[in-house]
């Protein structure tokens, strides 16, 4: 049955095997698995990952590995382990240092996107308990997150923003970061 515990019970089984040194167990879990859950984006990578690291010849070529990756990618695009795992697969087994920069910057895009959102949910909540010094600090963060990707967006289109200061107010901070976040 595809539940959500019988696939928790399968990976910590399937991860028992791989730390206990028994890849080739850990192989033949993770194909059970993926019997059952064939468009798993974490399972497909610990797939390609396991087959990678076979002794024995195996009947699944790196070719299978690339696919699996590819597929991943296209279930979770916005998963930086995805996009972390293909970047290795282009860097270390196909030496195409080209796709290997696309895959890593994708993984960061996705990474600073995430941490933005974190931090953002932590300003939140210290704004709400009271806890200015913190929340400017994280301000601050978040607006350095935000600069980055809008560094990356004004070779192509070039527009002036207005930069913190330390007199602003945490709402003129916060107003700033979404403002630069949405542009």
């Amino acid at each position: 049955m595809k539940t959500r515990a019988s696939f928790k019970n399968e990976l910590a089984a399937l991860q028992r095997a791989w730390t206990e040194g028994d890849p080739a167990q850990a192989l033949a879990r993770a194909n059970q698995m993926l019997e059952q859950w064939p468009d798993n984006p974490h399972l497909l990578v610990l797939w390609a990952s396991l087959v990678q690291m076979q002794d024995e010849p195996q009947p699944h070529s790196l070719k299978d590995v690339l696919r699996a990756l590819k597929r991943a990618t296209e279930l979770a695009p916005e998963s930086p382990e995805v996009w972390i795992e293909l970047g290795h697969y282009y860097s270390a087994v196909a030496d195409d240092a080209r796709q290997a920069k696309k895959c890593f910057a994708r993984a960061i895009t996705s990474s600073m996107r995430l941490l933005r959102e974190a931090v953002l949910g932590q300003i939140e909540t210290t704004t709400e308990l009271d806890e200015r010094q913190q929340a400017r600090k994280l301000l601050a963060f978040a607006y350095i997150l935000t600069q980055n990707e809008t560094l990356e967006r004004s070779s192509k289109n070039s527009t002036d923003r207005e930069s913190p200061r330390a007199g602003d107010s945490l709402d003129e901070l916060l107003a700033k970061i979404r403002i630069t976040e949405l542009s």
